[in-house]
Formats: structure tokens, sequence, C-alpha cells
């Protein structure tokens, strides 16, 4: 069963890297309150007494602070791979044993709630609200280890079993975002709890930014125009006035569905261009999306498409200074794979 678990992660993990965009890592660190559940002080003391022991529980807590630390890799839009480490914190137990029998350190520890920590490879599904806020949870594997003592005897546990947990998310700003995490999982007879407020720190490619300007290192942000939102037919009028344009001068870089990085052959399409840039040109850059998805993520995936031409321009020796853009969102029109395109004019 753990083992099929392992391979059923895996293969998931594996097959969604196919579906990336872009490589996008966050590594994501916090602490917070933990507690289990499964055995009581109550059930314990019946145990012990079921092996022979007339003892006294004195004290009995299983609440205690733990933490966790993930690497994370998002392998798409919505799936976030990741692999980490997670305390459960532990459980404390003080009891004594009126009649003095033997071996009354070891019924503790195999009485007591097993509580521990271990390494996680996990799935994480997001869904987002807006540009700030999300929702995700976390399904994975978590292959733990406890080591439980009473005064100088220690019982040492371990397995593999499922790790599941759901958080809320606010993203700061570029680069930094804070969470509020619950993850749980089961260690041999005893549910574990990790309630935790999180900080992240993302690192690849921004969100709303085209990359810094080498010579400058001022960030250039994609100028949305006062447009941006219209309905998709009023996109499709603004992207048909392109069409029909025959005195400029202009390159179309086309994407597959859901991606911002064009197809191989596309990019070749721009060295034409560049050869008849002169001083002085001005480059208009308009992206769009076909009309399936949200409009909300549509005019986002427009977005990321226009910055990363606009980076593949600068690269080529080309200013942002001289680079305005259009974002058109998601345009009404067939065939579908038309529309999922940036065009790129030149003027005077």
């Amino acid at each position: 069963m753990k083992l099929s678990l392992l391979v059923g992660v895996v293969t998931l993990s594996l097959s969604s890297v196919s579906l990336a965009n872009t490589e996008k890592f966050r590594i994501t660190g916090g602490g917070g309150y933990t507690f289990n559940n499964g055995i009581s002080s109550s059930e314990m003391q019946s145990s012990l007494a079921e092996q022979g022991f007339n003892s006294e529980i004195s004290s009995f807590d299983n609440k205690s602070l733990g933490y966790s630390v993930w690497l994370g890799w998002q392998a798409h839009k919505n799936i976030l791979l990741e692999a980490g480490y997670i305390d459960f914190g532990k459980t404390t137990v003080k009891a004594i044993e009126k009649n003095s029998k033997p071996n009354f350190e070891k019924a503790i520890t195999e009485s007591m709630p097993t509580s521990g920590s271990g390494y996680s490879l996990a799935i994480r599904p997001t869904y987002y609200f807006d540009d700030d806020w999300s929702l995700y949870g976390r399904v994975g594997i978590l292959q733990w280890s406890s080591d439980l003592r009473a005064a100088n005897y220690h019982n040492e546990k371990s397995g593999t079993d499922l790790l599941i947990g759901s958080g809320v998310e606010y993203r700061i700003n570029e680069n930094f975002a804070t969470s509020l995490s619950w993850d749980a999982a089961k260690l041999d007879n005893t549910q574990n709890h990790l309630v935790s407020l999180n900080v992240s720190y993302l690192f690849g490619f921004n969100k709303k930014q085209v990359l810094s300007k080498k010579n400058t290192g001022v960030v250039s942000p994609i100028s949305v125009t006062s447009q941006e939102g219209n309905s998709s037919n009023l996109n499709a009028e603004r992207a048909r006035s392109i069409d029909a344009t025959e005195e400029v001068k202009e390159v179309s870089f086309f994407f597959e569905h859901d991606r911002y990085s064009p197809k191989m052959v596309e990019t070749t399409k721009v060295l034409n261009l560049l050869e008849q840039i002169e001083a002085g040109n001005k480059i208009s850059i308009q992206a769009s999306t076909d009309y399936s998805g949200p409009s909300v993520y549509n005019i986002k995936l427009a977005k990321k498409r226009a910055e990363f031409v606009a980076k593949y321009l600068h690269e080529k020796g080309i200013s942002y200074q001289n680079m305005t853009f259009d974002i058109l969102g998601e345009v009404d029109g067939k065939p579908k794979e038309k529309y999922r395109r940036v065009i790129i004019t030149l003027s005077k």
C-alpha cells in the first residue's frame, strides 16, 4: 500500500513536469502549534492496567511546538511539487508505577501517543482567487521517525505514511508570500497535526515585471493600456485592427495552449524583423490568448507572453525604452490558435 502510494506520487509528479511553463522556485519555512489525537490519558492508563501495572499518570501533554521547511518547484500554474521536512513536536508523559514492577518504562513508550518528524515529497494543487490570494491543498508521502523515551529506555519507531494538508496564502510582493497552513499525518497509531504560520521566498520569473535592464539595473514593468479588461469582442476588434494594417512591419509569435514560451520555430521570425529595425523605431507588443478559461487568468497569461517576448528582444539588443505594450487578454475569435500570440509591430 505504502509502496503504491510512493509510486503514485512520483509518477504524478513526473507527468506534471511536462505541463511546466517556466522554472519557478520557492523556499518556505514556518512554525506553529502541534497536537495529536488517537490516544488519550485515560486510554493510556487503561492500557498500562491491562499489562498489570499499578500506575498513576501525573502529566499528559500532547501539545507542543513544531515546524516545517519546504523547497518547491512550480511545475504548472496550479501545481507545486515540494520536498520538505516536518516536525510534529513531541508528547510528554509523566507517570509512576506504585509497585515498582519491571519494564514499566518500556510499557510507557509502547502505550503513549507517537509523535515525531520526517521527510516528505508532496504535490500542492492551488486555486487562485486573484493575483494575491490563493487556497491550496497538499498530499504526499512522509518518511517519519520517532524516538519515544522513558527514563533511560528508548523506543525508536519509523514508517512511511500519507501526509495531507491545506492552507491559504497571501502574496506580499514579487518575492515574498505568507500563509497559514494545516498538515497532518498518522504516525503509527497517532494522528499528528501541525498548524503553522509560514513565510515563502519566491525566485524565478517575476509575476508582473519584465526582468531588470542589464545596463541600468532599473526594472521595466509592462505598462498596460487603459483598455485592458475589455470584453472579448472588443479585444477581437483590436486584434483585427492589427491584422488589417499593411503599412507597418510586424511579426507574430504563436504559442501552444496555456503556454507563455513560444514554439521554437517562432523565435526564428524575429531575426528578419531585427534586420528591419532602424534607429528611432518604436516597437509595439500586443499580447492575447484564446477565450478558453477565466478572463482574469487569460490577462495574466497574456502579460507573461508579452514579458517573455520583451525579454527576448532585449537580449537581442533592443532597449525596453523603445517598447510599448497592449495586453488584450482573451479574444473571442476562431480558430483559437490564431489568438494565442504576441504581435510585434515596428513604427517610426
